[in-house]
């Protein structure tokens, strides 16, 4: 009861209640969801969140583990025990998990390369992998199927994205399900890295079909959400002061370089190419850990907001961001 009714509190004092108009630049206070077992643990490096049925899908960054060639593993949550925490009749959620099937995939499981999103249409999954090696990246597109309550990829369904800022550690990091097509976006879209940015475009069996244009964001782009009715969706926009260098934003008025960015963008596809809307953006509000927060996976939670995740930094954090969508 006590955390309903603080959710309550923030819903209307940051103006996401219908009838009051939210400022461009209320930062919202997220309300972290506590998970016991290993999905607690830094070493997961989540780095993609997306609904499989009624789960939420937690995405390791080493689902191919080499310690066990055997199996991999994703966390899953109910749909219903998320919205049990947020009603205040549970205080802490142990995520179950869905097994892996290797096939060979155990080479994605070093240091350098690692999945970095993940999406599912029905029972077919898609997964972005980056692959590095510090100084050359680029990411694969995986398909898979899940069977028996089990995720097994297929090993001839494999799709090299190239780079397109050709930055270290940066590569197409978030997929999207479109009108029977998966889009890759990439990570970095600044305009002093990647002057002309676009997504690539793949058929549902993985075949390349073309590009088509990116608006020019700074920072990162490190996850999205599905598309709506609307043909829109909403993405995670990052930046960590201690990449100013690599990333090369422009010192425009109200930036702090020594200040991170933690907000969420809407976007709107349209069948040949991607725009940003006019949206105002969800800014994130950061005073609880005093430090930038490396957001790496998002997913809608119905219509009352947003679920987020943290890779490491500074620790593993699942939240809900409450938004009233318009």
């Amino acid at each position: 009861m006590f955390r309903k009714l603080i959710l309550i509190f923030l819903l209307v004092s940051t103006g996401i209640l219908p009838g009051k108009a939210r400022s461009k630049t209320a930062p919202v206070k997220i309300i972290e969801i506590k998970l016991a077992g290993a999905a607690a643990l830094r070493s997961n490096e989540f780095s993609g969140l997306a609904w499989f049925k009624d789960k939420l899908v937690l995405l390791p960054q080493y689902v191919f583990n080499k310690r066990n060639t055997a199996y991999g593993k994703l966390y899953v949550i109910p749909r219903k025990k998320i919205l049990e925490y947020l009603a205040g009749k549970i205080h802490i959620i142990k995520p179950d998990f869905l097994r892996v099937e290797t096939n060979g995939f155990e080479k994605f499981g070093s240091r350098g390369s690692g999945c970095e999103a993940i999406s599912f249409k029905g029972d077919t999954c898609f997964v972005n992998i980056e692959i590095s090696d510090w100084k050359n990246t680029h990411a694969v597109l995986l398909k898979g199927i899940v069977r028996g309550g089990r995720l097994a990829f297929f090993k001839k369904a494999i799709a090299n994205v190239p780079t397109q800022s050709h930055l270290p550690n940066i590569s197409d990091e978030t997929n999207l399900l479109t009108d029977g097509k998966i889009i890759t976006i990439h990570e970095a879209n600044g305009v002093n890295v990647n002057p002309k940015p676009v997504v690539h475009v793949f058929s549902k069996a993985l075949k390349f079909l073309r590009t088509i244009p990116f608006p020019s964001i700074e920072y990162r782009i490190t996850d999205a959400t599905e598309l709506d009715g609307g043909n829109n969706f909403w993405a995670i926009n990052y930046f960590f002061p201690g990449e100013f260098n690599l990333l090369k934003p422009p010192l425009r008025k109200r930036f702090n370089p020594k200040k991170s960015v933690e907000r969420i963008i809407q976007f709107h596809y349209s069948g040949n190419k991607i725009t940003e809307t006019k949206m105002p953006p969800v800014n994130l509000a950061g005073e609880v850990w005093n430090k930038a927060r490396n957001w790496e996976g998002l997913a809608r939670l119905e219509d009352k907001g947003f679920l987020i995740i943290t890779d490491t930094y500074p620790r593993t954090i699942l939240a809900f961001v409450p938004y009233h969508f318009k």
